[in-house]
């Protein structure tokens, strides 16, 4: 794994959750940035917005206005194209694994956080998320203390997610023993969940035409999908 200056990082497996000076309040935050955009022709973390910005840019500040600290991103395809882009309070790790899927750029962006209570995970292509739906994850993380909360919008699961530390100490363990693991089910099978006002916790922009739909639909007012 490769840590912000492009470094080897040789800590161990568990280095970030198992071995920093106590626990930490508040939690951290994860943006999965390492997957292939075979469909979109280009790394969706430098999609761009009529503004400049860059869509890792805007995910990350999704983040941290919605209170996760530290925030860390994960990168896998391209990433000598993206890596550029991250911004300098931001932590990047680069997943030499990324094409095994998303089990391991959570566990690579978790391995390198401290410990703190939990983490909320953002795929970099679930564009939209506000910032006060971030926020109130939190809130109803830090009521709750659950071993996992997943956001959901008319019932519909949504990409978002917050895990607590326990959870994220079994995932980065089981990681050295499976190189794949279904995140999705096992997530609905221990989460509880959180109804929100949000439908951008379901979008999953995959295609130009996605993209375009989006910033349409964004220019226009319109939340979500």
């Amino acid at each position: 794994m490769i840590d912000r200056k492009g470094r080897a990082d040789g800590r161990g497996m568990q280095a970030g959750l198992d071995m920093a000076e106590g626990t930490r309040t508040g939690s951290g935050g994860v943006v999965l940035a390492a997957g292939a955009s075979r469909r979109m022709g280009i790394a969706k973390p430098l999609l761009e917005f009529p503004d400049g910005r860059r869509l890792l840019e805007v995910q990350l500040d999704v983040l941290r206005s919605g209170g996760c600290a530290p925030v860390v991103v994960v990168l896998g395809y391209q990433w000598e194209r993206v890596m550029p882009i991250v911004p300098a309070w931001v932590r990047w790790v680069f997943n030499p694994a990324w094409e095994r899927g998303r089990f391991s750029s959570v566990t690579a962006g978790l391995r390198v956080l401290p410990r703190l209570p939990g983490y909320v995970l953002l795929p970099v292509d679930t564009a939209g998320v506000a910032p006060d739906t971030i926020a109130g994850l939190l809130k109803f993380a830090d009521e709750r203390m659950p071993l996992a909360v997943r956001p959901t919008w008319r019932g519909a699961s949504g990409r978002v997610m917050w895990i607590s530390c326990m959870l994220a100490g079994m995932l980065v363990r089981l990681s050295a023993r499976r190189d794949e693991f279904r995140l999705d089910h096992f997530f609905d099978s221990v989460s509880v969940r959180m109804e929100t006002g949000d439908p951008a916790i379901l979008n999953n922009i995959n295609t130009p035409e996605d993209w375009r739909g989006y910033l349409a639909r964004s220019a226009s007012g319109i939340r979500g999908r």
